[in-house]
């Protein structure tokens, strides 16, 4: 085990023991546990726990906030209970609202910091070809935009893992029906299927291997059942290949990206009914979103816009909160005078920096209430005036979480 095997012991203690553990994965900074019965979970004494920042219950999951370094934590976790690798939970019954909130999550959130990374690397590029240091036509810059670029480029082959595994299909084979999707010779051509014509690309999209992973996971796990097992390891994969592909490139996929036109148009719509409203709310309530994890449904609709090459005004607006939440937290950093609470406040401020905010939010503002408020208040003013000056976002550079 690692350097938090203690902590790892003492969290599974008092979130009821492995027994009471259905399943447990983990985001940016939560290990995120779906538990037989909440009720039993000492919440209390994990709140007060060295090394943890907070406990929430949001999704139908029990969620104990841990920091940047939750994927150690994790690790660990995951070892004290005997769990390999991230669990998915069964036997629990969720509501209609929960269950959505626990898909996305499952869909998106493992991704999401590779995908900010690459946002990240895609401005530093931009940087460097206009200032010459690294031009983008030489052969160093054509490899640092490949690095930036093939996340995006090639979305449906991290989407179609996620979704598989998120069902219980295999998720190398959801992994391949998304490269499939991306095959270079059968996009945006003119393309004749059983006497149907079809025109589609499927490069930086996100609804098409979703929705054909939700057809194409029950049709694995019906052939699992028929084909035989001495042969469904191969056999069972080439008829889904075979079968799904032209469904979900030529059904699907079409059905997939009338409703991503949708959503996009929707935001677009709202915000342009009122940019400032629109703006200010976003500001204002984002950090809540965040605190109660269930800004994941947000970043779903806010990602379908970006691979569609839309700049998103409402996600410049959200990006104010990450700064202003930094700025209070460096505040108090500077002023207080109490050293536990310094020695909080620094590493959630450096966080913050980077976009994420849940320590800043959990370990400092929240617990002196009215600053938390004002961060608030202030975002919603920020989002307003970014929505005045018309910001846009044009690519995923930081998580805003």
């Amino acid at each position: 085990m690692g350097k938090y095997e203690s902590l790892a012991k003492d969290i599974i203690a008092n979130v009821g023991g492995k027994e009471n553990v259905l399943g447990l994965t983990h985001c940016v900074t939560r290990l995120r546990f779906t538990l037989k019965d909440e009720s039993i979970a000492n919440t209390d004494v994990l709140k007060n726990m060295d090394g943890v920042v907070t406990v929430m219950k949001a999704g139908g999951q029990y969620q104990v906030v841990i920091g940047n370094h939750v994927p150690d934590v994790f690790k660990d976790v995951c070892a004290v209970a005997g769990i390999q690798g991230d669990a998915k939970g069964e036997g629990k019954k969720m509501s209609a609202s929960e269950k959505v909130f626990d898909m996305i999550t499952g869909i998106f959130m493992p991704s999401i910091g590779i995908l900010c990374a690459s946002g990240i690397l895609k401005g530093v590029n931009t940087i460097l070809d206009m200032t010459a240091i690294v031009p983008a036509a030489g052969g160093l810059g054509q490899l640092l935009a490949a690095a930036a670029d093939a996340m995006f480029l090639f979305f449906p082959v991290i989407l179609g893992y996620n979704t598989f595994k998120k069902l219980g299909g295999n998720p190398f084979l959801g992994m391949t029906l998304g490269a499939a999707l991306c095959y270079p010779a059968i996009q945006n051509v003119e393309l004749s299927v059983l006497g149907m014509s079809v025109t589609a690309g499927y490069h930086s999209t996100v609804l098409p291997i979703i929705l054909l992973s939700f057809v194409a996971v029950p049709f694995e796990k019906l052939l699992n059942k028929i084909v035989p097992d001495v042969v469904k390891t191969f056999v069972t994969p080439a008829i889904v290949l075979g079968v799904m592909l032209p469904v979900g490139f030529c059904i699907i996929g079409p059905v997939a990206t009338a409703l991503s036109n949708a959503i996009n148009n929707f935001l677009n719509g709202a915000y342009a009914f009122s940019p400032i409203i629109a703006g200010a709310l976003m500001g204002g309530l984002w950090q809540i979103l965040v605190m109660f994890g269930v800004h994941s449904a947000v970043i779903m609709t806010i990602i379908v816009g970006l691979m569609m090459g839309t700049p998103q005004p409402l996600m410049a607006a959200m990006g104010c909160c990450s700064f202003v939440q930094t700025g209070a937290v460096i505040a108090i950093w500077l002023k207080t005078k109490n050293q536990k609470l310094k020695d909080v406040a620094l590493p959630a401020w450096i966080s913050g920096i980077f976009g994420v905010t849940e320590p800043a939010i959990y370990g400092v503002t929240l617990a002196h209430g009215y600053q938390f408020w004002l961060t608030c208040a202030i975002s919603a003013v920020f989002g307003g005036i970014s929505a005045v000056l018309g910001l846009a976002c044009y690519t995923m550079a930081d998580g805003c979480i």
